[in-house]
């Protein structure tokens, strides 16, 4: 792996961190609020595939520069691997309130 690459994976992480970051705080510029309603209808925690799924679409995204290419991308998902990312990504946001929190009352 080269110089730019690792340089390129840490900018990645910091965007991720970033988006996790405003999701604490009610913002989620990467889902159009249909897809959050749409992925909490079934209120069923996430199954290890979902969750496989969502990690895959994850690591998609973070490869992509830029909110717009993410947005491309999810755009461009079944509803399935949508929904599992959605519920991925707000059991990202809940772990990282708790860890900043203790506890979410």
């Amino acid at each position: 792996m080269t110089t730019n690459s690792v340089n390129n994976n840490q900018k990645q992480d910091r965007l991720i961190q970033s988006l996790l970051a405003m999701g604490t705080k009610g913002y989620f510029p990467l889902f159009d609020e249909s897809w959050v309603a749409e992925s909490f209808q079934n209120t069923s925690p996430l199954s290890a595939s979902e969750r496989e799924c969502g990690e895959q679409i994850l690591e998609r995204l973070i490869r992509h520069r830029g909110i717009d290419r993410k947005k491309t991308i999810l755009w461009s998902l079944k509803d399935q691997q949508r929904s599992a990312l959605v519920k991925l990504f707000f059991e990202l946001v809940e772990q990282k309130m708790q860890n900043v929190s203790g506890v979410i009352q």
